[in-house]
């Protein structure tokens, strides 16, 4: 993952839901064994043991995002909302980095 701490991240619910509904700065970025971030991490994830192990299954190094200032939109973003202003606009599977000037930062900024 290529993620800098100190980076601000733009929350999407993908649907049934399909909108942006918070932001979080990016305090440190972790990168450790599942083993080990579980151990570090567990009461904080928001996950069960089976669910953090399945998701990191096969994997050797694992990233955690330890974040924090979360703000949650006090209007989210919906998805028809956001093709409206940018066209053809599909999210990320996972993570997409929008630099500067991107059409996106100006959406959602306007809904902080």
């Amino acid at each position: 993952m290529n993620v800098r701490a100190g980076g601000l991240m733009w929350i999407y619910v993908k649907l049934p839901i399909g909108k942006i509904v918070g932001r979080a700065q990016i305090m440190t970025v972790d990168i450790a064994s599942p083993e080990t971030l579980w151990n570090k991490h567990r009461y904080v994830s928001g996950l069960t043991y089976s669910e953090f192990f399945e998701y990191f299954a096969g994997v050797d190094q694992a990233v955690a995002l330890v974040l924090e200032d979360c703000q949650k939109l006090t209007q989210a973003i919906t998805l028809n909302e956001l093709r409206a202003s940018l066209g053809s606009f599909h999210p990320p599977q996972f993570f997409a980095h929008l630099l500067d000037g991107h059409p996106l930062l100006a959406a959602v900024h306007r809904a902080a």
